[in-house]
């Protein structure tokens, strides 16, 4: 909330409640004043238009789905195993010291982390924070995918389109340099250091936050459970977290994101 004070939230707003009465009776008692500019977004969400349109359908939809108490236990049977495999595989390396196990740590923790994305859409709760084992942020996940990739998919408002770019360019556009139409050809190897980078940029604008220290959990694992040396036990790390970073980057970008098949702003509608 404090961060987004002063700026428009009207998709947020729109896409999170179904019950838009209720919602807007909230809403009420925090009246301010009127905008003082125009919005900016192509988007109306009139009562007859087509997302409220759809809105309504798709509520209807969920109402029958949600019921089925089954599909939100899998889900979290699914996250809980990865992560339990990561942790006993941790354990193993611990005692084996195996580059092998390490690696397969690292995929399991990467899966895992992909099974936390379910989570973070939910309001707060402790399995969200499994994706802090990676050393991804929780927080600034909610900021670059929930609150923006979500809401403006694969278009110019969309942070996750924009925050590489222009060394990677997603948007269908004639206009891209030499360098820029060969630079996604090398993602491949940038996918490993995407989750420790992570890291580092929050350390250097010093924007880490308590959640930060569960990343240490696996390094506390694998001191605990073997006799490796401090020098063993960070590169043991550093093999899962790369292995990690490189499963969910490249399961996130180009597998489900930015497959040719989906949606990116300019495309033509066919």
């Amino acid at each position: 909330m404090q961060t987004a004070t002063g700026t428009d939230i009207t998709e947020l707003f729109e896409t999170y409640h179904f019950n838009q009465k209720a919602a807007s009776e909230v809403m009420g008692k925090f009246y301010v004043c009127r905008a003082k500019t125009p919005r900016k977004s192509p988007f109306t969400f009139k009562p007859d238009g087509f997302y409220n349109v759809l809105k309504f359908r798709v509520k209807k939809k969920l109402s029958e789905i949600n019921r089925r108490r089954d599909v939100s236990i899998k889900s979290i049977l699914v996250i809980d195993t990865w992560f339990f495999a990561t942790l006993v595989l941790c354990a193993a390396v611990a005692r084996t010291q195996s580059t092998f196990l390490a690696i397969l740590a690292g995929i399991s923790l990467g899966l895992g982390t992909v099974a936390s994305h379910n989570f973070t859409h939910l309001k707060d709760n402790w399995r969200m924070y499994y994706m802090q084992l990676s050393m991804f942020s929780v927080r600034e996940w909610r900021i670059s995918h929930v609150v923006s990739h979500h809401v403006y998919t694969n278009t110019v408002h969309d942070l996750e389109m924009t925050l590489l770019h222009p060394f990677i360019h997603w948007f269908p556009t004639d206009d891209k340099p030499p360098l820029v139409r060969y630079v996604p050809y090398l993602t491949l190897i940038a996918y490993p250091l995407i989750a420790p980078g992570q890291f580092v940029i929050r350390t250097f604008k010093r924007m880490n936050d308590k959640a930060d220290f569960l990343m240490f959990v696996i390094p506390l694992i694998l001191m605990l459970c073997g006799h490796m040396t401090i020098r063993l036990v960070f590169n043991m790390w550093l093999i899962m977290i790369l292995s990690s970073s490189f499963v969910f980057s490249f399961l996130g970008f180009s597998v489900s994101h930015h497959f040719p098949n989906n949606f990116h702003d300019g495309d033509d509608i066919k």
